[in-house]
């Protein structure tokens, strides 16, 4: 099985070709880690994967934890719900401990709906400009979220029952390129990242 393969090998061949390519490693810790884990990633200078539903906690005063520093932060991952199907789908106490969050940290304006009736797509768009804001090295947006799609394009464990990487999106790249709302999103993450950390606070 894999996971009795050696692992200081691998780290040493895939760090020397993500050097060869000028390029760097995503490690997919997520779930269930084993403490040595992450050290031998930092050790090898492998990014984290953060991903926002997964980071919730119970803490109203502190409803989510913030990425660490060097992480790949994102609002789901491949195998993972998209995020209206997240948000539509949690029960609305998380959603407005995290809507309340979001208003406190300057994400949603004061008029942009009360805690327990902020819509899907204030949602999303404050929960990335969050992410931008955050100590990530990189902040990665699904295209799909922007028009708030609920279809996943995998679900693990299924072969026939789902058409996994099978589906076309809903939007061409035409359609993509000039709507407001997805140019309005991605800008604000553009301009929230380009700013000076000790700024980026909302």
């Amino acid at each position: 099985m894999y996971v009795r393969y050696r692992a200081e090998e691998l780290y040493a061949i895939v760090c020397l070709e993500a050097h060869r390519a000028g390029t760097v490693v995503v490690g997919e810790d997520l779930g269930v880690v084993p403490d040595y884990v992450r050290p031998a990633m930092a050790s090898h200078d492998v990014n984290r994967t953060y991903v926002l539903p997964w980071e919730l906690t119970d803490d109203p005063a502190a409803p989510l934890r913030p990425p660490p520093s060097g992480a790949f932060a994102s609002l789901n991952t491949h195998d993972m719900d998209p995020f209206a199907r997240f948000w539509e789908g949690a029960p609305p106490e998380r959603r407005e401990v995290l809507t309340a969050y979001l208003h406190r940290r300057g994400w949603l304006a004061p008029d942009e709906g009360d805690e327990a009736a902020v819509s899907t797509s204030k949602a999303m768009a404050a929960s990335l400009r969050e992410l931008a804001a955050s100590e990530a090295r990189e902040v990665v947006v699904t295209l799909e979220d922007l028009w708030l799609e609920t279809r996943p394009q995998n679900v693990p464990g299924t072969v026939d029952e789902h058409p996994n990487w099978r589906r076309r999106a809903t939007r061409t790249l035409e359609e993509i390129r000039t709507d407001p709302h997805v140019l309005g999103v991605l800008g604000d993450v553009d301009r929230i990242r380009r700013r000076p950390s000790e700024d980026a606070t909302g």
